[in-house]
């Protein structure tokens, strides 16, 4: 339990470091991003858009790992490792971008 708890707030964490630096330079977002749809989203809708749709996701993703959980702990351990796996590439990404300044 307490493993699953620690990743689940690691995937929070993440999660929310990325969309405070997306937030926080767009200019330097649109340059280093490379899903092409959040590049598409920011363009046609602005960054506050993206940003909102980045925390529903997780918001969502997150509920679905808790409720399964409860449900079968199998399944929400093995979507947790991905999804703990996602936000790892995401973090070591800003680690490469940031050591290339």
């Amino acid at each position: 339990m307490k493993l699953f708890v620690a990743m689940w707030c690691f995937v929070a964490l993440v999660s929310g470091y990325d969309t405070y630096r997306s937030l926080a330079d767009v200019e330097g977002f649109m340059l280093f991003e490379m899903n092409p749809m959040a590049r598409w989203i920011v363009f046609e809708f602005g960054a506050p858009a993206f940003a909102g749709i980045k925390v529903v996701g997780t918001a969502l993703s997150l509920g679905v790992v808790g409720w399964l959980w409860g449900w079968c702990r199998r399944w929400s351990e093995m979507c947790m490792c991905a999804l703990c796996g996602v936000q790892l590439g995401v973090l070591l990404t800003y680690c490469r971008v940031l050591w290339e300044w």
